[in-house]
């Protein structure tokens, strides 16, 4: 009588086993192609945003990311800097030697604005080029 019960519980143990396996093995596939759409989704989204950026709806100037940076300032090390070169390229050149402003909005994980930067006097553009952004804080982190 034991020896059935015993064989029994040990049978039992081995398909439960087995069964948690296959189970455990499709939840890690799942994860992983779940995973893997995410990151494709975050990448072609991150790509199409950042080239499609445009400083106007009828697309006079054309603007787009060429580094961004975070540290502390080399004058100061207790501040820290967030630093962005912008290429702009501009499409109509009756724009040329005008004077444009350029403005950086800084955003906490969960959306609310944490600080703005932008060009005290505006800058004068040419057909084409790079444009400088910073902003430095002690607030940031």
């Amino acid at each position: 009588m034991y020896s059935y019960i015993l064989t029994y519980c040990f049978y039992s143990i081995i398909l439960n086993f087995n069964l948690m396996s296959n189970s455990l093995a499709n939840h890690k596939r799942i994860v992983l192609l779940s995973a893997t759409l995410f990151a494709a989704t975050l990448l072609l989204f991150g790509a199409y945003s950042f080239n499609g950026i445009n400083a106007q709806s009828l697309e006079k100037i054309t603007i787009g990311l060429n580094s961004a940076t975070f540290g502390p300032l080399t004058s100061n090390p207790s501040v820290n800097q967030v630093k962005l070169l912008v290429d702009y390229q501009t499409k109509d050149l009756s724009l040329v030697d005008s004077t444009i402003n350029g403005k950086m909005e800084v955003f906490a994980p969960n959306g609310t604005l944490i600080k703005t930067s932008s060009y005290p006097n505006g800058f004068t553009i040419t057909d084409g080029g790079l444009s400088n952004l910073q902003l430095p804080s002690v607030t940031l982190h």
